[in-house]
């Protein structure tokens, strides 16, 4: 039986990631309290520590801890929080599991590289050099790192592909085709009432919006989508949860400020990722 949690639950998160948005949507939407610890996946590279990576084998953000329960996988997260406590009841099946599995297809985080590739391809080597030094040093979880290079390896090879980009490009115009047709007669994706598909295509169409990908809907082209989007926007729910459709120069700022780089070295970084986040943020206006 569903109840509510006795204690905040624990969510190691990071601001701007895709996924943990969606948790923290969820969450909110849910009516949820919880502690939030936040994982440094940019320059620090903190998710490929040892406790994290003995933590979550995937090495990914986020992850929930309720008491001694430890849950993994954006979707896993979000039904367990969906069945397991009281709130609203958000709908993860029948047509609502439909609409989620084709954001779970979708590699967002190639479309988020694809829009910044030079940069993108740095950290992913830098990623793939840290993850060979993880495992020559930590035997015991070598096979977790090696798994995660070969996977940060893919990435980077589909990010110089494009071809592979885009094929990623046609994917989502299908899926955006699909949504056109389901928004035509009703609010939300599976009818009246506002379910965890909605929840993932929230912060879909943020994540979109801000990668400059809103003419994919603006401009009468899908006119269902737009209202949608436009309704989503409105819910109080996604400022809460911070789902970003825009980056701010403060965003990019914190990545520098917050990563375990220390002293003027860190401030150079932060001065220069703040450069750039004005310029996503002139970008995306």
């Amino acid at each position: 039986m569903a109840q509510r949690a006795a204690k905040p639950l624990q969510l190691y998160s990071h601001p701007l990631s895709f996924a943990c948005q969606i948790v923290r949507l969820c969450l909110v939407e849910k009516g949820l309290t919880w502690r939030q610890s936040n994982v440094d996946i940019g320059p620090g590279l903190e998710a490929f520590d040892p406790w994290f990576a003995s933590l979550n084998p995937a090495m990914e953000v986020p992850v929930l801890r309720d008491g001694e329960r430890v849950v993994a996988g954006t979707e896993s997260i979000c039904r367990y929080l969906d069945g397991a406590f009281d709130g609203p009841l958000l709908d993860h099946r029948g047509e609502a599991r439909l609409w989620i599995d084709l954001i779970e297809r979708l590699p967002v985080t190639l479309l988020t590289a694809a829009r910044f590739p030079r940069l993108a391809w740095h950290h992913l080597r830098r990623q793939f050099h840290r993850l060979e030094d993880r495992a020559a040093a930590n035997p015991g979880l070598a096979d977790r790192y090696n798994t995660k290079a070969v996977e940060v390896d893919r990435l980077a090879r589909d990010l110089s592909s494009a071809d592979r980009i885009a094929a990623v490009e046609r994917q989502l115009e299908v899926m955006l085709d699909r949504a056109e047709a389901a928004l035509a007669h009703r609010p939300f994706l599976t009818g009246e009432r506002f379910t965890l598909a909605d929840v993932f295509w929230a912060v879909l169409l943020a994540r979109l919006t801000l990668l400059g990908h809103g003419h994919l809907w603006e401009g009468g082209r899908r006119p269902g989508l737009a209202a949608y989007w436009a309704r989503l926007r409105a819910r109080p729910s996604l400022a809460e949860a911070g789902v970003r459709s825009r980056i701010a120069p403060f965003d990019i700022a914190w990545i520098g400020l917050r990563s375990r780089w220390s002293g003027f070295f860190r401030l150079i970084v932060a001065l220069a990722l703040a450069a750039v986040g004005v310029l996503l943020w002139q970008a995306s206006a």
